[in-house]
């Protein structure tokens, strides 16, 4: 989720002082009495009785402020996006329980997902936890996954392909025209074979497993051949790297390959792949590395199996916010 919310990239929430809740058994049940009192604050005016009961929450627990503070910066973060402002005045038709849910839905980075789905600016794109396969005008096969946005521009000198957002793998189809995958402000051009792109936040990734493509990135231009993958961004290009497409492809086959990646970084990625969000709210618990290999089918066991490798508490808000703990 872009913009000044602290809850961005691992989606980690800075604990404000005085309070220590990855060592207090009582965190759990304090962030989801918060989350609650949220739910029935920020998209509508409360009662009087609603504005007593905070107040008294707030009141018998120093604790209660310092997570109302949490809960809050989640809220506001996402709030401030235009999108999420929109969505905020149309709630306001709907029921009080799914006001509830909205708010933490967008609280927990919905916004993100609901900015996504308004603006369908691609021809083809995929949703949460989606994946597609679309065969391109000169026979070219093109796997989409989650979140991605790709157009396709071919005309009698190339066969050019858009990726706005996202990944998406290409088995080029022979032609005599270049086949040219343009991402941010680079371009990777081969005339037949295999190869993955990535581009998320401006960040850049291009994985080959078949032959050689062309990465140009400035008045930089690497050749990357099968086994490779190169990283470019707005910081420049980097180096070629060893790849494996049993890890860096496994979403092709619906799965996904974590090994000894930071926790923060791990959810970064689930929840490109699942209803809903999971937040990590202590920094160190984020950096904690993790080796784990997820089924994007079967989104519903995933916490389980982050409870397995790692000590965690977990605090299921709704069925949409599930927060992160230590355990101690």
């Amino acid at each position: 989720m872009r913009g000044s919310a602290p809850v961005q990239g691992s989606h980690c929430v800075k604990r404000p002082a005085g309070w220590d809740s990855s060592r207090d058994p009582d965190a759990p049940r304090i962030i989801k009495e918060a989350a609650e009192h949220l739910a029935v604050t920020v998209n509508r005016r409360p009662s009087r009785a609603e504005k007593r009961a905070l107040d008294l929450w707030l009141a018998q627990d120093p604790r209660h402020a310092q997570a109302w503070a949490d809960v809050r910066r989640l809220w506001e973060g996402a709030s401030d996006l235009p999108e999420a402002k929109a969505r905020a005045t149309k709630a306001k038709t709907i029921t009080r329980r799914h006001l509830g849910k909205t708010a933490l839905l967008i609280a927990a980075g919905g916004a993100a997902a609901w900015y996504f789905s308004d603006h369908p600016f691609a021809d083809f794109s995929t949703g949460t936890g989606e994946r597609k396969s679309v065969t391109a005008p000169d026979g070219s096969q093109i796997d989409l996954a989650t979140h991605t946005r790709l157009s396709i521009a071919f005309d009698a000198a190339q066969r050019k392909i858009v990726l706005h957002d996202g990944e998406a793998f290409f088995r080029v189809a022979a032609d005599r025209r270049p086949f040219v995958v343009a991402a941010g402000a680079g371009t990777t051009t081969a005339l037949g074979t295999a190869f993955g792109v990535e581009y998320r936040d401006s960040d850049a990734r291009v994985i080959v497993t078949e032959s050689v493509t062309q990465v140009a990135f400035g008045s930089e231009t690497v050749r990357v051949a099968a086994g490779s993958q190169l990283r470019y961004s707005p910081q420049g290009m980097g180096t070629l790297q060893s790849s494996d497409p049993d890890i860096d492809l496994g979403w092709r086959d619906g799965r996904l390959v974590f090994a000894g990646e930071p926790l923060g970084d791990v959810v970064r990625t689930l929840n490109m792949w699942r209803q809903g969000r999971i937040v990590v709210m202590d920094r160190e618990l984020a950096a904690r590395p993790i080796t784990l290999i997820v089924h994007v089918d079967r989104s519903e066991t995933i916490v389980g199996q982050l409870e397995r490798v790692l000590p965690l508490r977990v605090v299921q808000i709704t069925p949409f916010l599930i927060l992160l703990l230590p355990k101690i």
